[in-house]
This record gives structure tokens, sequence and C-alpha cells, in this order.
């Protein structure tokens, strides 16, 4: 299974522009949840929700970690929100 890496990137600085997901082609903005309107807790809480959700059709894949979101928040610093095709460049594990 992929990992969280991208969709950590998502959950804290949002995404913006064309973006397909499994399929769908969007072209919205999806604001950031990162400090100050979530902790790293509460965006590893919904993170692993997202992952592990049986009623959207994903497998159980493991929890998110607190520490793997602080990990990619201190990386990123301040920034933007994602492009998608800036999150492409991301690997997933």
């Amino acid at each position: 299974a992929e990992g969280p890496n991208r969709i950590i990137r998502i959950a804290l600085y949002g995404v913006a522009g064309p973006i397909t997901v499994s399929g769908q082609a969007f072209n919205s903005q999806m604001p950031p949840f990162g400090a100050p309107t979530m902790s790293d807790e509460q965006i590893a809480q919904v993170v692993s929700y997202i992952r592990n959700s049986k009623e959207w059709g994903h497998p159980e894949v493991g929890i998110v970690t607190t520490e793997q979101v602080t990990a990619i928040r201190e990386a990123e610093g301040e920034r933007p929100q994602w492009k998608a095709s800036d999150l492409l460049g991301i690997p997933l594990n």
C-alpha cells in the first residue's frame, strides 16, 4: 500500500488547481488544515481515518502517527498550497 507522504502534505497545506484522483478530474482548491487550524495529532487521526475507511473502499493500511505529520511539517516549513504536478514528485513511502 502507498504510504501517507502525499496525503499528509495535502492535509497540512491544501491543494489547488487541476488534479486527477482515481481517474476523476477535479479543478478546485482544498484549503490547508495545518496550524493553527489542526494540531499534528488531529491531522494524523483524520488521515488515518481516510486511509483506512472501508466506507470509501480503502483497505486497512495502518495508522499515521503524530510524529510522521510533525516530520513533514518541519521538513516543508511554510509553503503555499500544493499543485498536483508538485505532489507527483513526492515519493509515496
